[in-house]
């Protein structure tokens, strides 16, 4: 419900943009990095910054000088300014739940991956835990690593923030949860959810 009214408030790029901001308050990101982390169009993501920065939204501050709000430079790079007036409701609105649902993850997993993803299970920053050993812990067979972590970048675009994730072929699983590996046990001991378990002979 309150996704539906945050894209009725907000475009998609603006929502991500902020999102990138507000998770990384501390961090100067230039408009083609900011375009990067939210998987969005840099002239789109430029005009947003644009807006966002003359509403004191974001600051940003040149080489060897103080953050300034409301300055418009293609060569500065921006900030969240942590004296917003309107920063405390506008978090609270954009952190309220979760950008993505599970079935819209499980979707996008599905989608490239297909059977070939035998188990995923969901913690960190998927249920608003800081120190988590991880965030989404993956399981499957004949998965490369590279489009894998084209996925993973693709939810970091809409969370706003970095994604840590951990990967094992079944082997490998089967294995630890036969040794009792104690960095799975740790996953699978705290607060957890699973998105999808094919796993013939072991549950999550």
């Amino acid at each position: 419900m309150a996704a539906d009214i945050l894209s009725e408030l907000f475009s998609d790029t603006r929502i991500k943009v902020m999102r990138l901001f507000l998770h990384n308050p501390q961090e100067l990101l230039g408009s083609e990095e900011a375009a990067e982390r939210s998987a969005s169009d840099r002239t789109a993501v430029e005009k947003e910054i644009r807006v966002l920065a003359r509403i004191g939204f974001l600051q940003t501050a040149g080489k060897g000088t103080k953050a300034r709000v409301g300055v418009q430079s293609a060569s500065k790079r921006w900030a969240l300014n942590s004296d917003f007036e309107l920063l405390r409701p506008l978090r609270a609105l954009l952190m309220k739940e979760a950008p993505l649902s599970n079935t819209a993850l499980l979707k996008r997993f599905d989608a490239a991956f297909g059977g070939r993803l035998k188990l995923a299970v969901l913690s960190g920053v998927f249920l608003d835990q800081d120190n988590a050993r991880t965030d989404i812990l993956l399981v499957g067979d004949g998965i490369r690593r590279t489009p894998l972590e084209r996925v993973v970048r693709s939810i970091e675009a809409d969370f706003g923030r970095a994604v840590n994730y951990v990967y094992f072929t079944s082997e490998e699983y089967e294995y630890r949860i036969k040794m009792s590996d104690r960095f799975l046990r740790d996953i699978l001991a705290t607060p957890h959810e699973t998105l999808v378990n094919r796993m013939e002979s072991k549950k999550a």
